[in-house]
């Protein structure tokens, strides 16, 4: 196994020699006010039997992320979001039948099968919105401290490679409170990286630059200087959203999307990006295409809706019980002129509840974010960042635009990244009354069309009577 633990600074004394005390086997860092990186790659050695079998079968690569329901501000170069909750991403559709019993041992509440993936333009997707971060205390190289470290993380990144055979986790750790001291050991089972590192001016405008120290711990007599540019496919983009529910919520609620840039209009970062929204919804809830289809264009430019791709449970009619896939997900065009988006949703039959007429459910706030084109002999550059993420959900969808294609973030601003919409349920407590009064009006209206029939049936008989 190998780790590396990356502060991203914003201050340059934070790199002085004399913030720094190297000792034979740890590294301390005396006071450090800085976002933070972990980064652990397992070798195929240090799986269990359980993960190697799954490695094994795979022919393609697995991204599992999870993301923290608190909000957090993103950095340069760790911009890309994911919905709260748990998404897995398969490369190949095939591969997702050894995937559930994994799935199932780091999120226990999933219920995840084989049936439950949806498929996206280039493999399958399964989600669930559970806000506790992924249980991985069967990797047995992982110590107390760094498994107790990992559940405070706002984003977690497991992936899985057929072709380099390993298992790498990204932990992301958004800037703490205040300054603190940090002691890196160096473990006998394998070697440590730190790297206090700030952002430089970059030589391209689409890249980024890095500079600080980097130091082997347990290994290097001194500190490192370094400093390195690379093409970074995602950034961060000066500009918010918020979400909430348009009430009353009822059968068909609204999820309300308000944009925000920080300076001035909401612009593009070039003149061929596209500002959209990635949703993950639960089965609960459902997008109507045939509602938000091109075929209605008053409806969407209302909407402020440019466009929309839906993949998952497309069945409108099936009860949420009798549902198999995990949700659906949506992939919304939004119009940049508009401030305020609304995303009109469908709610699905729920199985009755004993003692309560009304349910919360939980939908994540989605990434939001400008797409735009780029070169592509870039896209190799671009492949080749040390922080590149990849497995997202929505990057097949941008096909068209080359594999050069470069996201901007828009920041998610609020308290919570889920939206709690309060929907209608049936109470069994009602159940009764339900099955009589059904059975009440099914008899009445029989009674009625007997009823019409009879007398149609006298009156035609006796206009005959009268012709004779």
């Amino acid at each position: 196994m190998k780790t590396r633990t990356l502060f991203l600074i914003s201050t340059p004394l934070e790199a002085h020699p004399d913030n720094f005390k190297i000792l034979p086997e740890a590294l301390e860092i005396k006071s450090v006010h800085a976002p933070r990186e972990d980064r652990y790659v397992f070798e195929y050695d240090d799986l269990t039997e359980e993960l190697k079998k799954v490695l094994d079968g795979l022919k393609g690569e697995v991204s599992a992320r999870w993301t923290s329901g608190a909000v957090y501000e993103g950095q340069n170069p760790f911009a890309a979001r994911t919905p709260a909750g748990l998404s897995v991403v398969v490369e190949k559709s095939e591969d997702t039948g050894d995937l559930c019993p994994l799935i199932n041992t780091i999120a226990p509440t999933s219920a995840c099968i084989d049936a439950a993936f949806t498929p996206l333009p280039s493999g399958s997707i399964f989600y669930t919105p559970t806000p506790v971060p992924p249980q991985l205390s069967f990797l047995p190289l992982l110590s107390p401290e760094q498994l107790t470290s990992l559940t405070t993380a706002s984003y977690l990144d497991l992936r899985l490679s057929p072709v380099t055979k390993t298992l790498t986790i990204n932990a992301f750790f958004p800037l703490p409170p205040a300054s603190s001291a940090h002691t890196i050991i160096r473990p006998s089972t394998h070697p440590v990286e730190v790297g206090v590192l700030g952002l430089e001016k970059p030589m391209e405008e689409s890249g980024l630059a890095l500079g600080g120290l980097l130091h082997q711990v347990g290994h290097d007599k001194k500190l490192e200087p370094v400093m390195f540019g690379f093409a970074n496919r995602h950034h961060l983009f000066p500009g918010t959203f918020s979400v909430d529910t348009i009430k009353p919520t009822g059968l068909h609620p609204k999820l309300q999307l308000k944009l925000k840039a920080k300076r001035g209009e909401m612009k593009p970062p070039a003149e061929d990006c596209t500002l959209n929204a990635f949703f993950m919804l639960p089965r609960q809830v459902f997008v109507d295409k045939y509602q938000i289809s091109p075929s209605n264009p008053q409806l969407l430019r209302e909407l402020g809706i440019r466009g929309i791709n839906v993949s998952g449970e497309a069945d409108l009619e099936q009860p949420d019980w009798a549902s198999v896939k995990w949700g659906s997900t949506l992939l919304a065009e939004l119009d940049p002129s508009k401030e305020s988006i609304e995303v009109p949703l469908h709610l699905r039959y729920l199985q009755p509840e004993e003692g309560r007429d009304k349910m919360e459910i939980q939908v994540a706030a989605p990434a939001v974010f400008w797409a735009c084109g780029g070169e592509s002999e870039e896209a190799g550059r671009l492949k080749q960042s040390p922080f590149e993420r990849r497995g997202l959900g929505w990057e097949g969808y941008f096909g068209e635009m080359g594999e050069g294609v470069v996201y901007h973030h828009l920041a998610l601003a609020g308290e919570s990244a889920y939206t709690e919409i309060e929907v209608p349920v049936m109470d069994l407590a009602y159940g009764e009354y339900v099955k009589y009064g059904t059975a009440v009006v099914v008899m009445g209206g029989f009674l009625w069309v007997l009823m019409k029939t009879f007398l149609a049936g006298g009156s035609k008989k006796e206009g005959e009577k009268k012709k004779q």
